[in-house]
């Protein structure tokens, strides 16, 4: 899937979160999942001066992204979620 401007499409990652301490604090306890793996990234935005702002996260990323401005998506039967970059608040994992 090609994505256009800024935007991202993340993989939710479900399941139970595990403590440091090693409690494991079921899906029904937190809210919905804020980590992702990215599978598809847009060109950029656009600047006002013309020139495009390259994505700063690629596709592979585990990200941990903020709940507003989340579009539910569904592929081939597999549900995924669009989020423009700004909502990505940080990278966890990054693929080599």
């Amino acid at each position: 899937m090609e994505l256009i401007g800024d935007n991202v499409m993340i993989e939710p990652v479900q399941g139970d979160d595990i403590t440091p301490g090693g409690i494991i604090i079921p899906d029904v306890a937190v809210m919905k999942s804020t980590r992702g793996k990215v599978v598809a990234v847009g060109i950029g935005r656009l600047l006002k001066n013309g020139t495009r702002l390259a994505p700063q996260v690629k596709v592979g990323d585990t990200v941990l992204y903020g709940e507003r401005k989340l579009y539910p998506v569904e592929v081939d039967g597999r549900k995924y979620i669009v989020v423009p970059e700004d909502c990505i608040l940080g990278i966890l994992e990054r693929e080599a």
